[in-house]
């Protein structure tokens, strides 16, 4: 036997789901009770409405009840929950918030409860229907037509006007309520399922929050800029960012931080950036007063933009350059020592230096200005590179003071990474080196090796085969000294202790120095080493050179008086002409010894007879700075008196040459040589190439040596034209081979 089912109408079947189910729910929530519906009376309603569902098809009331199910919600919305909004929005901000996220939360309970009620409308007839909402997205989105569409503008105010109390230090804030009412803004995207689950926030909310904060930092950036030093608009633009950081982790979203710190950042730091740096108070005083803790809290600042470092890097490389040529302006006025200049070059580099790395974290465009501003005050003139040669060659020398050599030695090499044309420096450190190698006036091999490696490093090999040539050649030289004593003993034969060194030319520092003749008492000694050299490398061909070495010298003054002076080689021939005259004239000299009458002869026979030394009498006096006469005459000063049995003679610069020459002649030799090389390199490779080419091309390969100039260039090409290596071709050249 069947039972007969009963067929209801839409208004007999929603009545009791109405009255027993939806308006006592609702009642339930409002009142904030904690009962709810026993399982007995949920399994009975979630029948009920099953079995109006599956009626018959022309019976069934599927749509009927998906529409009764918006309405009820509609009916809700439109006397509840909107009455007590608007009651809320005529009180107060606060009452109005804690309104918006109560009523939402309501409406979530509600929306829980009823589509547990109706899912099997979820389940059949939104599944098998064509563009239904699924139940709780039709809540929620009744929810936005009804609620949000015409309170949120209110609450977005209200926010606002909670959020501007606590910049102002008005109010103490509930932040609990804040972020439950900004919540509202983000869960309804949620629910709805919008494309973008953050429109609701955004629109609503965040992109008026955002022009809100904006709005009011700028204002107080135009007081702050007004009012305050530099310094102290870094800390209240510190502090506002962090206030606003801690404002977005306290309730709102983690996407409102970059636009919002953006926004202030562009009404704060970087509106006003040019007008805050160049404030009297503004960056070059904090590099003057070495405000450590406002500079590195600029670069902090302004480090997340990149593009704004560089207005700062800028300032700060004009800073370090009026610096450096404020020190070198110095330097000429002030008859200094000749290191001052380098040691404040490098104290200024120091300086430099140390805000780089303790304030701006070595961030590569502050490391750069660094190496623009030395580059371009340091290269106005060559004199830094011959002075920084002159200071390594004190660091290396005989007796230094340094008591950390290495790191003078890394500090130097930092000034030679900035010099353009390094050649000058590469020349006047190997004459240095020259003299501390065959004067034996090196305090430290490490140290010299030490410096030879750094060098290396900076410019290549090239200077480092010259420079450690050098070094072997003296070390090979002691072996071949040792074994011709042996041999030839001049020390019993002649009473002379002989050092000697043998130089490979082409690695030594050429000069303009003509052999003169090898005075009598050595002639048999260096006769011999020449034979000796001569049965060990009969390829080979020695030249002797006076200019770079050193001897000891006795003299007899009286019967009473007999002194050892360290003297230059030069020196020794002069004296030892004394051996045959007593006096003689400055021609007798040139005569005797056969050197060439130049300046450089004149200031070591002067300086015999300096009034400091007194080692010869001149006849006439002179007066200082005028060139010897051949006439003039000198003696051995008998009545020389002094308490020290040896002495060394230094060499006074009495005369100058009239001839000074911008650069050093070697310097420039080897430059045409460059420069011949790398034009025939680079048109033996290319076959033909372009004037304008070829220029850039040599200019790149020689810049790590020096600065090609286009003018060099062409002379060279004109040369090299002359001497048949090249011709021009259509506005370019060919190589001939």
């Amino acid at each position: 036997m069947h039972e007969r089912r009963v067929i209801m109408t839409l208004e007999e079947g929603f009545a009791p789901i109405l009255e027993k189910a939806i308006k006592p729910l609702i009642r339930l929530i409002e009142s904030k009770e904690a009962r709810f519906f026993s399982s007995q009376e949920f399994v009975g309603f979630y029948n009920h409405i099953f079995s109006l569902a599956t009626q018959p098809q022309e019976y069934n009331l599927s749509e009927g009840l998906y529409m009764k199910f918006s309405e009820s919600l509609q009916d809700y919305l439109k006397n509840v929950v909107a009455k007590s909004l608007e009651q809320s929005k005529a009180s107060h901000d606060r009452a109005l918030l804690a309104d918006w996220q109560l009523r939402f939360s309501n409406h979530k309970h509600i929306t829980f409860g009823l589509c547990k009620l109706f899912q099997y409308l979820d389940r059949f007839y939104v599944q098998n229907g064509e563009d239904i909402l699924p139940l709780e997205q039709q809540a929620y989105t009744l929810y936005q037509c009804h609620i949000f569409s015409e309170f949120s503008i209110p609450a977005r105010n209200a926010i606002l006007r909670l959020i501007m109390a606590e910049r102002e230090k008005i109010e103490q804030v509930d932040h609990a309520i804040l972020k439950a009412s900004v919540d509202v803004f983000v869960d309804l995207g949620f629910k709805i399922k919008t494309e973008d689950k953050m429109e609701f926030y955004h629109h609503a909310l965040e992109l008026d929050l955002v022009d809100h904060a904006a709005v009011y930092y700028g204002k107080c950036a135009d007081t702050w800029l007004r009012e305050d030093s530099s310094a102290e608009y870094l800390r209240k633009c510190e502090k506002a960012l962090e206030a606003e950081r801690k404002r977005v982790q306290a309730y709102l979203q983690d996407q409102t931080m970059k636009p919002l710190t953006r926004r202030i950042y562009n009404a704060t730091l970087g509106k006003h950036q040019i007008a805050m740096l160049e404030k009297k108070s503004g960056l070059a005083y904090l590099l003057e007063e070495k405000d450590y803790d406002s500079l590195r809290r600029m670069y902090k600042l302004y480090r997340s933009y990149p593009k704004d470092l560089q207005p700062i890097a800028d300032i700060f490389q004009r800073e370090i350059t009026r610096d450096g040529r404020e020190t070198l302006k110095n330097h000429e006025n002030k008859k200094q020592d000749k290191n001052n200049l380098i040691l404040q070059l490098l104290k200024l580099h120091k300086k430099y230096h140390n805000f780089t790395v303790t304030c701006f974290e070595r961030h590569q465009v502050f490391q750069k200005a660094v190496r623009n501003a030395f580059e371009s005050f340091l290269n106005q003139t060559d004199n830094v590179s011959k002075l920084l040669a002159t200071y390594v060659h004190s660091v290396l020398h005989k007796g230094t003071r340094e008591t950390n050599p290495k790191e003078q030695l890394e500090q130097a090499v930092f000034l030679y990474s900035f010099i353009r044309d390094k050649d000058i420096f590469d020349h006047a450190y190997q004459v240095l080196l020259q003299e501390r190698l065959l004067k034996n006036k090196s305090e430290s091999e490490e140290s010299e090796r030490y410096m030879i490696r750094l060098l290396q490093s900076a410019s290549g090999y090239r200077m480092f085969n010259k420079f450690n040539q050098m070094y072997k050649d003296v070390n090979i030289s002691k072996g071949l000294t040792a074994q011709f004593k042996k041999s030839f003993d001049p020390e019993t034969k002649h009473g002379l202790t002989l050092n000697l060194n043998v130089c490979t030319n082409g690695f030594w520092p050429s000069s303009s120095y003509v052999d003169g003749k090898i005075p009598l008492e050595l002639r048999q000694i260096t006769d011999g080493f020449r034979e000796f050299y001569r049965k060990k490398h009969d390829q080979r061909e020695l030249h002797w050179r006076l200019d770079m070495g050193q001897a000891e010298v006795a003299v007899n003054f009286n019967q009473q008086t007999q002194i050892r002076f360290a003297v230059s080689t030069y020196q020794m021939a002069i004296l030892l002409v004394f051996n045959r005259k007593t006096t003689v004239t400055y021609q007798d000299v040139l005569d005797v010894t056969g050197l060439r009458d130049t300046t450089d002869l004149q200031n070591h026979l002067l300086s015999l007879a300096h009034p400091k030394v007194k080692i010869l009498a001149k006849k006439p006096p002179g007066r200082p700075g005028k060139f010897l006469a051949r006439n003039v005459m000198f003696r051995i000063n008998t009545g020389f008196k002094s308490r020290l049995k040896k002495m060394t003679v230094p060499i006074f610069v009495l005369i100058k040459n009239g001839v000074v020459n911008k650069i050093d002649p070697a310097v420039d030799i080897e430059r045409k040589a460059l420069l011949d090389l790398h034009i025939v390199r680079t048109l033996k490779a290319k076959k033909f190439i372009l004037h304008t080419h070829l220029v850039k091309e040599v200019t790149q390969m020689l810049s790590a040596r020096f600065k090609a100039t286009p003018g060099m260039i062409k002379k060279r090409i004109e040369y090299l034209m002359d001497d048949g290596m090249l011709e021009r071709h259509q506005g370019g050249y060919h190589y001939i081979s």
